[in-house]
């Protein structure tokens, strides 16, 4: 196997494991920015790794992803701000390259497919109990378990629930790839009841609607589906409410300390929160200004703001900043793709057991749902796992020998598709590294703005591409 795609395997796993806990809480620059600029690294790593494939696209695939992307290079070409455009459409390509990635893991099992499976226990299970661990040292200590003191290594306690949405579900793919032994059904049940313990304690809404619905979704497909989750998720499921109840219920109280109803209070206040219909209602009337062509990918941001760098709505910020017919298509590409997966997670649970399909297809249809609600596909981290899942459910009930065969795109087509991918992170990655320097110096200025209205385009955070004075937006 190429050094490149075994390098950009193990970059992966690597992400998937320590970031961003570790490297936040070993470095004075937030975790935000620090996912981010790891992301770009392993983003041209995948993107490297997809050079080197042997296993041509077909040609409809070959095509499809040759039109979309000149497409998206003339939106982001003409853009106000081409560099933001620029470094938006490359997160987006380097989504793909991971997920293809991932596909080719998990289709061709082995040692790589078990090493990924692990990777996800592990990962989601660190992610749970250390939540978990620092409450209970906390009380220890007389302090009542907060949500904001939540979510260790990222800037904000939502970007955690954004992986949640991912990892949880996850977990049973990881669970299925080890194949499923005691010792891995031991870890990924501590890894549900840990991580659904902290996520009923962050008041998660958007991550708890989009499991809950996602789950809705593949058990109403038929026993074989609703047998498999029982067995598997039950236990942890059970086990997250009890540890809820005794860390920040029963504990406090026993303890003599208040316990936190913000979890419980948020649940029940409005869509409104977080200026979520303001943010929503600026979206649109900037997509009704441009409605063929968008403000710009990464645009909406440039318009002066004191909420936020994205309308935590994923259509609505496509529509606004890529433009109706953009968005279409993408709508019409996904539509199909689902559709074909659907089609096969079926025939897989009528041939037996599909446990990593299941959750593939848990975990993506849970994202769509959040993303109605969040900005999951835009942090850093959760793009990382929402390629994962994305690259789980491409690969899933096509492992070698059985895949459709289809007809294989010339060579010229494949090879053009992965030259543009590769240039795109390739320029992405260096106009990162060019912006690494001056990060602390944009984030002071930020931060002294307060809350003033000002430009906050979303790849780094507290708006810290917002110009420098007398460096006002290209307009």
């Amino acid at each position: 196997m190429p050094w490149p795609i075994i390098g950009a395997r193990g970059a992966l796993l690597l992400y998937l494991l320590v970031v961003p806990w570790l490297p936040g809480l070993m470095s004075l620059r937030t975790g935000h920015d620090l996912s981010r600029g790891l992301q770009m690294l392993l983003w041209l790593a995948c993107g490297l790794a997809l050079w080197r494939r042997a296993r041509p696209a077909s040609r409809q695939a070959a095509a499809t992803a040759l039109a979309l992307l000149l497409a998206a290079l003339a939106l982001a070409g003409r853009a106000p701000q081409p560099g933001w455009a620029g470094l938006e459409l490359a997160l987006w390509v380097g989504m793909a390259a991971a997920a293809a990635l991932v596909a080719d893991v998990v289709r061709e099992g082995g040692r790589w497919r078990q090493a990924l499976g692990w990777t996800l226990l592990a990962a989601s299970a660190m992610q749970g109990t250390l939540e978990v661990l620092m409450a209970a040292l906390g009380l220890l200590q007389g302090i009542v378990p907060r949500p904001d003191l939540l979510g260790q290594g990222y800037d904000n306690l939502r970007f955690l629930n954004h992986v949640q949405t991912l990892s949880l579900p996850l977990t049973l793919a990881g669970l299925a790839w080890v194949g499923d032994t005691p010792a891995a059904r031991r870890l990924a049940t501590l890894a549900l009841a840990c991580g659904g313990a902290v996520l009923w304690a962050s008041g998660g809404r958007a991550t708890e609607l989009g499991l809950l619905l996602g789950l809705v979704l593949v058990m109403a497909a038929g026993q074989p589906a609703r047998a498999l989750l029982a067995r598997r998720l039950l236990p942890g499921l059970l086990l997250s409410v009890l540890v809820y109840a005794l860390l920040w219920r029963v504990a406090p109280a026993a303890l003599g300390l208040s316990a936190d109803g913000a979890a419980a209070a948020r649940l029940l206040s409005s869509v409104n929160d977080q200026a979520r219909l303001t943010l929503w209602g600026a979206a649109w009337q900037q997509w009704l200004a441009h409605p063929w062509l968008g403000v710009g990918p990464m645009h909406l941001a440039a318009q002066p703001s004191h909420y936020a760098m994205h309308p935590h709505q994923l259509p609505l910020q496509l529509l606004a900043e890529w433009g109706g017919p953009y968005l279409l298509a993408l709508l019409a590409v996904l539509a199909l793709w689902l559709r074909q997966r659907w089609r096969a997670w079926q025939a897989a649970l009528a041939a037996g057991p599909a446990l990593a399909f299941t959750a593939g297809l848990w975990a993506t249809g849970a994202a769509l749902v959040d993303a109605q609600f969040s900005g999951n596909a835009v942090m850093p981290v959760s793009q990382v796992w929402l390629a994962v899942a994305w690259g789980a459910l491409a690969g899933a009930g096509e492992e070698a020998g059985d895949r459709v065969n289809a007809p294989e795109a010339p060579t010229w087509a494949g090879g053009l598709v992965r030259a543009l991918a590769l240039a795109i992170l390739a320029g992405a990655a260096a106009l990162t590294a060019a912006q690494w320097p001056g990060l602390d110096e944009r984030l002071k200025l930020s931060l002294a703005d307060g809350q003033a209205p000002r430009t906050q385009p979303r790849f780094w955070s507290h708006g810290r591409l917002t110009p420098l004075p007398g460096q006002g937006p290209r307009q």
